[in-house]
């Protein structure tokens, strides 16, 4: 309900658009460097695993990104 409002008030004004998808775009980067270092770094092989998974789901987003081959 809040991304809807956020939304709707950005399209009346183009400026707030702009600062509501660099905001967006600041918090993917975030989720995805921290799932990265989750992936390296994590303590256990069940969560290292997990958070590639999950990571891999989230670049997959990502046009030019090509899922590594199983």
């Amino acid at each position: 309900m809040l991304l809807t409002g956020a939304i709707t008030a950005g399209l009346h004004h183009p400026g707030h658009l702009v600062r509501l998808l660099i905001i967006l775009a600041a918090v993917l980067g975030a989720l995805t460097a921290t799932l990265a270092l989750a992936a390296a770094f994590a303590p256990t092989a069940t969560t290292r695993t997990a958070a590639r998974t999950t990571l891999d789901l989230l670049l997959r987003l990502v046009p030019w990104y090509t899922p590594p081959k199983s």
